[in-house]
């Protein structure tokens, strides 16, 4: 849990360095107006390793843990992604090389993306797989909290480099600082590598263990339902966060309802802390009600935030915002909360790195960065469509939560490190 805890919460710091930085450094350093090319660079840096690398990442790690280990897995995108992010520091900026600087600081970001991709699932599988039947929900949430744990360290780490330092003095060598930092993740993968034990399912010869030669065929051949249970309820979590739960919210609140930046700031940074209490919390009432109970009451609270979040904004009141914003991240909490271990128990232990992988890198694809793409562009025709936009995507999760069945920790056979999981589990409505 640890393990997991750690990898997931400073791999998401570094992703979160980046997106943070983007806007206070690189389109200083790297991305300079005037040229053209380097905005059209800053986008694909943005968003291509969410629709490209992460998906990509997830099956080329979700391979290696389903053939080689779940800790090879882990330690393989640690590393994949401790290392571009060290390195961006140590570009120079657009004034020494040029068009070159951009090219190479997307190009690392590309690289981090495939490492990301993989750490989630590895995480999770690596959690589920250590934890007690009774406490998977619980256990396996860590790998959640990483989300909010890295945004709100990277928040913290370039806010604060940018109050100490003189702005010449910040944009020359302190925002660099966060990023070198990211090397400690290196640290984290050699200390997994050295405590962390691997399942002895992989320690026995090829020959004598069940294994997919290719298991993200084998993942669409036997259970493609599953898979696209996993996408589903995955696109719903993420579309619920990047709109009314986190972040077009903040956006309404700056810019629509004018709320003082400071103020946005507070969110900015509480939100995330609050996210990392509620989401073990939830998660916990899932080990006790079922998962895909509580699932279903976060993802009714979500559409019905959703729905009078506009009514309540628009009053303009600061204690009605306040509400609305906790009330907000409370329902996602609860929706996202036991997802973790609802995806890990959608897969028998032979597949269950690639399935997780794939059904939550699409998922993500086809909800996070697809939203995240329109809001920045603007490609939405008014706030009321992200309201539509989200209903939507809550109800293509409900659909998919439609085809669990209801379940409690007491009806999963047991499945541990060493013991693969049983392939007879089908926590789906039908084979």
């Amino acid at each position: 849990m640890i393990a997991s805890l750690l990898g997931s919460t400073l791999v998401w710091y570094d992703f979160f360095l980046f997106v943070r930085a983007s806007g206070m450094v690189f389109d200083h350093l790297y991305f300079p107006a005037a040229v053209p090319l380097a905005g059209t660079l800053l986008l694909l840096g943005m968003f291509g390793s969410g629709f490209v690398t992460r998906p990509l990442g997830g099956l080329i790690f979700g391979y290696i843990g389903d053939r080689y280990g779940r800790r090879p897995m882990l330690v393989g995108a640690l590393v994949l992604t401790a290392v571009p992010t060290g390195m961006i520091p140590l570009v120079p900026p657009y004034w020494t090389i040029g068009l070159i600087a951009p090219i190479v600081l997307v190009i690392l970001r590309l690289v981090q993306g495939l490492g990301l991709g993989g750490v989630w699932g590895a995480a999770v599988v690596l959690s589920w797989e250590h934890a007690r039947p009774n406490r998977r929900g619980l256990v396996a949430a860590w790998a959640l909290v990483g989300m909010p744990a890295g945004y709100f360290l990277a928040a913290v780490a370039l806010n604060t480099m940018s109050t100490v330092l003189p702005t010449h003095d910040y944009l020359a060598w302190g925002w660099r600082v966060p990023f070198l930092l990211s090397l400690v993740l290196v640290a984290v993968a050699w200390w997994t590598q050295q405590n962390v034990a691997q399942a002895s399912a992989f320690a026995t010869p090829a020959g004598s263990r069940t294994q997919a030669r290719l298991p993200l065929v084998e993942v669409a051949r036997r259970y493609p339902r599953h898979l696209l249970v996993a996408i589903g309820v995955t696109i719903g979590v993420e579309v619920a966060f990047y709109t009314f739960s986190f972040g077009f919210s903040l956006s309404y609140f700056l810019n629509a309802a004018g709320m003082p930046p400071s103020e946005v700031i507070i969110f900015l940074t509480g939100g995330p802390v609050l996210l990392a209490g509620l989401i073990p919390g939830f998660a916990t009432l899932s080990d006790h009600y079922g998962r895909r109970r509580v699932c279903l009451l976060g993802l009714l609270a979500t559409a019905v935030h959703a729905m009078v979040f506009f009514p309540l904004v628009d009053t303009l009141s600061r204690p009605l915002m306040v509400v609305v914003f906790v009330v907000g991240l409370v329902a996602f909490a609860a929706l996202c909360g036991p997802t973790a271990a609802l995806l890990a128990e959608l897969f028998p232990f032979s597949l269950r790195c690639t399935g997780i992988s794939a059904g939550y890198q699409f998922g993500a694809l086809l909800g996070g960065t697809l939203v995240q793409f329109l809001l920045v562009r603007g490609s939405f025709p008014g706030p009321h469509t992200v309201a539509i936009y989200t209903l939507a995507a809550l109800a293509v999760a409900a659909l998919a939560l439609a085809f669990v069945r209801p379940e409690t920790p007491q009806d999963a056979p047991a499945a541990t490190p060493d013991i693969p999981g049983p392939t007879e589990h089908r926590p789906c409505s039908s084979p």
